[in-house]
């Protein structure tokens, strides 16, 4: 099963979180609804002007397949569009505008969009089914996307009574290999409601806690569903059908899967069985905004906590990738501490993570011999290599001073990313020879593998959730990132400084690498029982 994704500028809720398309296209053989003309509001190259303010030019770079805008150049000027103005609120994600059928949802896969609000300000206000909103800014046909760097146009269409919104998905696949963008469907607030007749209707890969589903699949026969339900991403809350209606076999019920996905894998819970925890050994994590005092995976595990300007009353993709390090029964290394720093990846500006490095730089400093911090894992890419983020140089400058002080930094950028991702298999995930790599490589404005030296396991895995302070739980999914790759293999590294404390960075790195399983695909995958092996023995 191929892996999500980023998503967001997520937000980089969501870059962190890698993004592998999987929706499904449908030819309609009834009647066509009527339909206007395409509303595509394409600025003007030149200078437009009224009676009261004069616009400044819009200019547009297209290639040779018409395909893409050349962006990361958004300092574009607001040129007003009536027609776009007011709320929208998503209904479906289609490759092709024509593709779109009111009714037939086409893909389910990004279901945490909610809405998006047109302001005659020039910003829109982007909301999520879980409560993360952005504010963006908009001119005549376009989109800008000043965390992505991207542009992305929209165009409006007409059915019958109600109108529709395309708004274009700008991921990996557009800005690394220029393929052409798929599009977010919106549907005018207060226009008519299309049929309900899509929430019949289920497609791997959909996170069926959003906007459609509701966590209700109640009404749905998913019995020849079959593995496709391994890709689906669902937490505590969501109601399955009768088992009469679910797959036939008993490891393809919501039960099993929530319980094997809390498993690590690779053998690693059953170091901790030999106490081999990570016990004694402090490491840091840079993410977005973490509700340290509630959450029993990681509650009083949070040595230190700082935030750096992040403004946010939600906590999303902390939870998990501190579950993936230190969770107590999630976790790789459930025995270590956190210094934990909290910095706002959906601004764009690696200047944040910088300043959240140097941090734990100096906290080091002051920490006795034998707590020092060994790893910070970080699920970004904050280097020049990622034009989404500004002060990549400044961001290098804090992993060198970093490094010099004895701390391994690791990350998911060229410069810093040793680790990329794979899959175990779902049946038997201690088999380290039956893992699979899975390619992120569409995901990011630059080639991740030529630098991947190890592979970590990131789907079918059940990770803490907490989205409001006090209200924690768990969600399953089918498919995780390259976000959740880097925390696991610095939890394995944690446990490796618990048997082996005088080790540099280098050097246990090197042991990692050396002790790795290499598949028939010629991969190296973490083993962590060869590695703690390794370790005791030498």
């Amino acid at each position: 099963m191929k892996n999500i994704k980023k998503l967001l500028s997520l937000m980089l809720v969501l870059s962190f979180i890698p993004a592998i398309l999987a929706g499904c296209t449908s030819e309609n053989t009834d009647t066509t609804p009527e339909t206007s003309d395409i509303t595509t509001n394409t600025p003007e190259i030149t200078t437009e002007t009224t009676e009261e303010t004069t616009y400044p030019e819009l200019i547009i770079e297209i290639t040779s397949d018409e395909n893409r805008i050349y962006e990361y150049m958004t300092n574009y000027g607001f040129i007003p569009d009536d027609e776009v103005l007011g709320e929208w609120f998503y209904v479906d994600f289609v490759q092709e505008i024509e593709h779109f059928e009111p009714g037939n949802i086409q893909s389910s896969w990004l279901d945490f969009w909610q809405s998006v609000e047109f302001l005659e300000s020039g910003t829109v206000k982007e909301k999520y089914s879980n409560n993360f909103n952005t504010t963006q800014k908009w001119t005549k046909g376009y989109i800008i996307e000043n965390i992505d760097k991207v542009v992305p146009s929209y165009a409006i269409k007409q059915i019958a009574e109600t109108h529709y919104l395309f708004v274009e998905w700008k991921s990996g696949d557009y800005y690394v290999r220029g393929d052409k963008p798929w599009y977010y469907v919106f549907k005018k607030a207060f226009d008519p409601e299309p049929p309900k007749d899509f929430r019949y209707n289920i497609y791997p890969f959909a996170d069926v806690r959003g906007t459609f589903y509701k966590n209700d699949l109640s009404r749905l026969d998913l019995k020849d569903f079959g593995e496709n339900i391994l890709t689906l991403h669902f937490d505590e809350k969501t109601v399955f059908p009768s088992r009469d209606k679910m797959p036939d076999d008993d490891k393809l019920q919501p039960g099993y899967m929530w319980e094997a996905g809390k498993n690590p894998g690779f053998g690693v819970r059953a170091l901790h069985e030999r106490g081999i925890t990570g016990k004694g050994v402090n490491v840091a994590i840079i993410d977005q905004p973490l509700y340290i005092d509630s959450h029993p995976e990681y509650a009083g595990k949070i040595t230190e906590y700082k935030d750096f300007d992040c403004q946010s009353e939600t906590s999303m993709h902390g939870p998990s990738v501190t579950s993936i390090l230190a969770g107590e029964t999630i976790g790789t290394a459930p025995g270590a501490k956190v210094y934990y720093a909290a910095a706002p990846s959906w601004l764009g500006d690696a200047a944040y993570y910088a300043d959240a490095l140097d941090w734990i730089t100096e906290t080091n400093k002051n920490l006795p011999d034998g707590e020092k911090i060994r790893v910070v894992s970080i699920s970004a890419s904050t280097t020049p290599s990622d034009p989404r983020f500004i002060n990549g140089e400044k961001y290098l400058e804090s992993v060198k001073r970093a490094t010099e002080a004895g701390i391994l930094v690791l990350d998911c950028s060229p410069e810093n990313g040793i680790v990329g991702s794979c899959e175990y298999n779902f049946y038997n995930p201690e088999d380290i020879t039956s893992c699979q790599f899975v390619d992120l490589s569409g995901n990011y404005p630059f080639n991740i593998n030529s630098t991947v030296k190890i592979l970590a396991p990131v789907n079918y895995r059940t990770l803490a959730q907490e989205w409001k302070k006090g209200d924690f739980s768990y969600h399953y999914e089918g498919q995780g990132g390259w976000s959740w790759a880097v925390p696991y293999a610095a939890g394995v590294l944690a446990m490796g400084w618990q048997v082996k404390p005088e080790l540099t960075p280098d050097e246990i790195v090197q042991i990692l690498l050396d002790t790795a399983y290499v598949g028939s695909d010629g991969n190296k995958y973490i083993y962590p029982t060869a590695f703690i092996k390794y370790l005791q023995n030498n």
